[in-house]
């Protein structure tokens, strides 16, 4: 059965605990203080810094695995090819199925690396 109740019909009783200390907190007039978990988040930072430093390895190999290729025979297909997909999204997509993910990988990780960097008060360099 769904409940048609909005934050101005909510009870204004709640059980002990985490229902009633959230309560009494979002009602204070000083308001809340958080622990930041500093060390922690700075530890995450490492940690998604490495994962990224090892996804940034891995696309430098296929960098360079193209480059041989491409330089190898200039004029194959697979070379013109990779040339493309070096400069277009849809053609990376399409032809290099592996990178494609890789890519999309270190930017679903550099996403969550630079918020949590913002949220942290951390500076990027």
């Amino acid at each position: 059965m769904a409940s048609n109740l909005t934050a101005d019909d909510s009870p204004t009783c709640r059980p002990k605990g985490y229902p009633s200390l959230a309560r009494f907190i979002s009602t204070s007039a000083d308001g809340a203080v958080f622990r930041r978990f500093t060390e922690l988040n700075v530890r995450n930072l490492l940690y998604l810094q490495s994962e990224l430093y090892s996804l940034e390895e891995k696309l430098f190999e296929h960098d360079a695995n193209d480059c041989n290729a491409i330089t190898s025979d200039p004029n194959s297909g697979d070379s013109i090819n990779l040339q493309h997909a070096a400069m277009s999204y849809l053609e990376l997509k399409q032809f290099n199925v592996t990178r494609f993910q890789l890519v999309q990988n270190i930017k679903d990780v550099l996403k969550e690396y630079s918020m949590h960097a913002q949220i942290s008060g951390q500076g990027l360099y």
